[in-house]
């Protein structure tokens, strides 16, 4: 960030239901009014402003007709980045590409697919794709962001403007960043973690 006082780190436990998040949305709605005095954000996907969030529905998982063209702006976006440099963006390998696209286009069908986008000019800078599951769950599947918006943290204020909606709107208990350990953004807003173990069972001793 080319400001200083927007360099500040994101608060711990963002996430955490009983966090009084009053002091990061000021530093959030400071960001994103930086962002805002140097482009014209498309009014009807601003997710930085308190009215949209506020007059979001509660669910609007069916509110994408079609999840293909979505899905292509994703896999795009995610291609810009480091994931398609190093080689990991889901299209930059056919089978991985098949597979989360199939899997984005069920949860779709299923009116489980939560997607979110920003934009300057129509043109997505940020968007997620998280997969509702049963009860108050939820999973966060892809994340991108246009690099080339990097000074305003466009990843860390379409995750922030999602957590709000998560929170405050869907009420869900449990969302699962799918981020890597260690993730230096995600690590710090996220409180909770989940033990995950890899078994390996002989087949021969059954």
């Amino acid at each position: 960030l080319r400001s200083p006082e927007l360099r500040r780190s994101l608060p711990h436990d963002y996430a955490h239901q009983s966090l009084d998040r009053a002091g990061a949305r000021a530093h959030l709605r400071l960001l994103a009014q930086s962002l805002a005095n140097e482009v014209q954000l498309d009014p009807a996907l601003d997710l930085l402003a308190d009215a949209f969030i506020r007059s979001r529905p509660a669910d609007n998982r069916r509110a994408i007709v079609d999840a293909a063209p979505w899905i292509d702006a994703l896999f795009r976006l995610e291609l810009t980045g480091w994931k398609g440099r190093d080689g990991v963006a889901a299209a930059a390998d056919p089978a991985t590409d098949a597979a989360f696209r199939t899997l984005l286009i069920e949860a779709h069908k299923r009116g489980r697919l939560d997607f979110h986008r920003m934009t300057v000019a129509g043109t997505p800078i940020a968007m997620l794709a998280t997969i509702e599951g049963p009860g108050d769950s939820a999973v966060q599947i892809k994340i991108a962001y246009d690099e080339d918006w990097a000074a305003f943290s466009p990843g860390v204020l379409i995750e922030m403007a999602y957590l709000e909606y998560a929170l405050d709107r869907r009420k869900l208990a449990f969302v699962d960043s799918c981020a890597r350990a260690g993730h230096p953004m995600i690590d710090r807003i996220w409180p909770y973690r989940r033990e995950i173990v890899s078994l390996a069972i002989p087949f021969d001793r059954w």
